[in-house]
């Protein structure tokens, strides 16, 4: 059975937040201007996720418009190549020139990551606005310090902000 040993500290030695004299500090009160702050943050965070939504759909109806085509046709003309007429052999050409424009267009424009990262930050900032939401339906008394809650909403919104793709 191990024993605990105390290890002694000499008031000289201690780290600063040992010795500070300001743990009885007050906590900064829940007040409504505040509370409007936070209130916007998260209003903004849903317009945002919103938007990214938008983008997402538009980007992934873009990656189908161009996808299908060029897996389709392809097989279509490798399909009925033999049945096309001699006379009509260009149309063969035609439709493999196709085919490369549009994974040309797909390749370049990336629509499929695009729908991925608007998706995902789309996500996110409803995921930002939930976690506000929640913090703002629990009464005053039971939520958390109101410095440290509006510390991590405009530093989490800060960092989705930055990294967020463009809309």
């Amino acid at each position: 059975m191990k024993e605990e040993v105390e290890i002694f500290i000499p008031k000289d030695k201690r780290t600063p937040s040992e010795s500070s004299k300001d743990n009885d500090r007050e906590e900064m009160p829940w007040e409504s201007k505040q509370e409007e702050f936070i209130d916007k943050i998260k209003n903004n965070c849903i317009q945002l996720s919103n938007q990214h939504g938008y983008a997402s759909k538009s980007h992934k109806k873009k990656y189908i418009r161009y996808s299908i085509p060029a897996i389709v046709l392809p097989i279509v003309c490798g399909a009925v190549s033999n049945l096309i007429p001699t006379d009509y052999e260009y149309i063969n050409g035609i439709t493999l020139s196709l085919t490369g424009i549009l994974t040309g267009i797909n390749t370049f424009f990336n629509h499929g990551k695009k729908t991925e990262k608007h998706n995902e930050y789309a996500g996110r900032y409803a995921e930002l606005a939930g976690f506000i939401d929640s913090e703002l339906c629990k009464p005053k008394k039971f939520r958390v310090q109101l410095d440290v809650f509006m510390e991590r909403c405009v530093q989490k919104k800060n960092d989705l902000d930055s990294n967020a793709p463009m809309l």
